[in-house]
């Protein structure tokens, strides 16, 4: 199963075509509100997929976006997107809310990537992973001055 964010969702829907997420609720399997009044939306990987495939935007983020950003350090360490892992949609978000918002959510940044982390079975420290999302909002800030 895939775990979603709502309010991702809701973001993403902002780039795509009408009727994602209208689809994205009528092929999922579950909606769960927590405690935190956070609601998350269960897909099978099938659903995942052929959803991905049908709104999956062609657009490749500018490499002056924090995502993009994020992304390219993360895979120097040799950690890498995978087809199952919301890491592009994330890194989509980041991009297209700016810097700015980047930094005033670091918090929900560093969240995005412990639960990664804890899907792939991989060590995670907060601390380390809040250097390298400053590092990555370091790095967008000079890419633009440049730009």
């Amino acid at each position: 199963m895939i775990k979603l964010l709502l309010s991702n969702i809701q973001v993403m829907a902002k780039n795509r075509p009408a009727g994602y997420v209208d689809d994205i609720m009528k092929y999922s399997s579950e909606i769960i509100t927590d405690d935190n009044n956070i609601t998350f939306i269960y897909l099978s990987e099938a659903s995942y997929e052929y959803l991905k495939h049908k709104y999956r935007s062609t657009y490749e983020s500018p490499l002056s976006g924090v995502g993009s950003q994020l992304k390219n350090i993360l895979s120097k360490m040799g950690i890498k997107a995978s087809s199952t892992c919301p890491c592009n949609e994330y890194a989509k978000i980041m991009n297209n809310n700016g810097i700015e918002w980047c930094e005033q959510n670091i918090d929900t940044i560093i969240g995005w990537l412990r639960e990664t982390a804890q899907k792939r079975h991989m060590p995670f420290i907060d601390y380390a992973a809040k250097i390298i999302v400053k590092r990555a909002i370091h790095n967008a800030k000079k890419f633009n001055q440049k730009g």
